[in-house]
């Protein structure tokens, strides 16, 4: 196996042009961001790719192969495995993908974590925010256009960067206790210093000419994956302007869902998740085989 690098994004690209799962991590982008955390690194069998990451930062585990022969690369993953002597692990498994595996290794246990099920929302009601459900976040929206009367949503630019380094430096002061905050942040300076290489969309949120907030995502099949969301929380009212500020910038006929990840099993995260009400939350399978 090969460590991913990030020259190695096109070749993810790829392999998953043709996606048709909606899990976070079917985004190349998302996988190369975390590349170090998760110690991703790639093999290519023919025209099918093999992605090994240790998706918890520890135990090793194999995504679902993409490309032309995925049930041959398990069948070959397998063999590998029980020639040296050891187990296999199959990790951040849709269902489909899970069935997959099992029909090969039917011996497989399967295991998931709530914590690390993604939240999947319809593009249309996050840009709309109509109807009664939607109440509380529309009033923090329409608060934030009463206070904030010149403010600006533009597209995320490498003009942007100087001025949302130091945003996240100001962030991390605020929020100290969250989990992974350092590996999230060292990542996100990453992709915003990478820009143009990484090759995805953002919007920055201006209040009173400074950043309020702003959020990086990717596109992959019908379903906008949003990596990076943060915002000014003195800024009343941001969070939910620049979620749906995001969602209003897609055609929801072209990108109906929108993924905005899990919440880590931060209780917080998940209340505020849970209250923009997600059509689904799609569930990250394990399957590990004794061989």
């Amino acid at each position: 196996m090969k460590t991913a690098a990030l020259t190695d994004l096109p070749l993810l690209r790829r392999y998953f042009e043709d996606e048709k799962e909606r899990l976070s991590t079917a985004s190349p982008a998302l996988l190369m961001m975390w590349r170090d955390y998760f110690r991703l690194s790639l093999r290519e069998v023919g025209d099918t790719l093999l992605l090994r990451l240790a998706y918890d930062g520890i135990h090793e585990g194999y995504l679902y192969p993409r490309g032309a022969d995925p049930e041959g690369a398990v069948r070959l993953l397998a063999e590998e495995a029980r020639a040296e002597g050891h187990g296999l692990r199959f990790v951040c498994l849709s269902d489909r993908e899970r069935d997959a595996v099992l029909s090969l290794l039917p011996a497989g246990e399967v295991t998931s974590d709530r914590g690390e099920a993604d939240y999947l929302y319809r593009t249309e009601e996050l840009a709309t925010l109509a109807g009664r459900r939607y109440g509380g976040q529309r009033n923090h929206v329409n608060r934030f256009d009463r206070l904030y009367p010149d403010h600006s949503l533009s597209p995320l630019t490498e003009a942007d960067v100087p001025e949302l380094l130091p945003f996240l430096d100001r962030f991390a002061e605020r929020h100290a206790e969250r989990p992974l905050l350092r590996e999230e942040l060292d990542m996100t300076r990453e992709v915003l210093k990478n820009y143009k290489a990484y090759g995805m969309e953002g919007v920055v949120l201006r209040a009173e000419g400074r950043v309020a907030a702003f959020a990086v995502g990717e596109v992959v099949g019908d379903t906008l994956s949003v990596h990076i969301e943060k915002a000014d929380t003195t800024v009343a009212g941001s969070y939910q302007k620049i979620v749906q500020g995001f969602a209003a910038r897609k055609d929801p006929a072209a990108v109906p869902y929108l993924n905005r990840e899990d919440d880590m099993n931060d209780e917080g995260l998940r209340r505020s998740k849970l209250s923009y009400h997600p059509v689904a939350l799609l569930e990250k399978w394990c399957v590990t085989v004794a061989l």
